[in-house]
């Protein structure tokens, strides 16, 4: 018989082909720390609930940096920009209005978006300026850089090389689940029971742990009105995420994913 999650649903006792067994629903993490945000949304989409916490301090976005002026790219073109400079420091203002409603702080990098730069990044240089700007905090929330159906962005897969790197060198890392890239296409019920362990597990090249978190009915309420605060950024991501972000059954659960030792 498969366990209970808090509203009663019952999952299943065991994993098919390295999918996740029976897992425990956690209503109240166990540690905050600072999250690690490739962009100026990621944070807010995947890992609200911690931002919640008073023990979650600030949210990193590595990739925040302004382009230089006299440059726009078809996806700022598409939000209704003029110049990518003037969307991303309107995306730091729409940032900074969705993270007023949780416990954290933004911290922006100056690091350059994918969509301006070619994808050669340099990890540690990245690890070296997170270690400056928090303090060489202890304990970090990086994105895992996983996705379904090949949708992975490069600047989450480096976050997570970063966390990474991190990990190496000492400090206390868990991964969070990529939202909405890790949601199925159709059938959002209780999705994380089908995340597959084996295959996470070997692109993190880590033993890992994952800790599926269901949200309240009133922190679904707070993450909808947190991600709809990135209002130029909304519609578009929506249509990628084949309707996702309007579908209220896809902000019931994020999902952390803890090395083992």
């Amino acid at each position: 018989m498969g366990q209970e999650s808090p509203r009663g649903e019952r999952f299943p006792s065991g994993g098919v082909g390295g999918m996740l067994p029976a897992f425990t629903v956690r209503r109240y993490p166990v540690a905050g720390g600072h999250i690690l945000s490739p962009h100026l949304d990621d944070g807010v989409l995947s890992c609200w609930h911690r931002m919640e916490q008073p023990d979650t301090t600030h949210v990193v976005t590595i990739f925040a940096g302004v382009p230089a002026d006299g440059r726009l790219n078809w996806w700022d073109r598409l939000c209704g920009y003029r110049s990518s400079a003037a969307a991303m420091r309107s995306r730091r203002t729409e940032n900074d209005r969705s993270l007023a409603g949780a416990a954290v702080k933004p911290i922006n990098l100056d690091y350059l978006d994918r969509a301006y730069r070619p994808p050669l990044r340099d990890i540690t240089d990245i690890a070296d300026a997170i270690e400056r700007e928090t303090c060489r905090a202890d304990h970090f929330l990086a994105a895992a850089g996983i996705g379904t159906c090949l949708r992975r962005h490069p600047d989450h897969i480096t976050t997570r090389e970063v966390g990474r790197e991190l990990l190496q060198r000492g400090h206390d890392i868990s991964f969070y689940v990529d939202l909405p890239y890790m949601l199925p296409l159709r059938d959002f019920r209780n999705w994380p029971e089908r995340i597959n362990c084996k295959k996470l597990q070997r692109t993190l090249g880590l033993r890992a742990s994952v800790e599926p978190y269901e949200l309240s009915t009133a922190q679904q309420g707070r993450k909808w009105r947190a991600v709809r605060a990135f209002s130029s950024q909304f519609k578009p991501v929506n249509v990628l995420a084949f309707g996702a972000l309007t579908r209220p059954e896809a902000y019931r659960w994020e999902v952390i994913i803890k090395p083992t030792y």
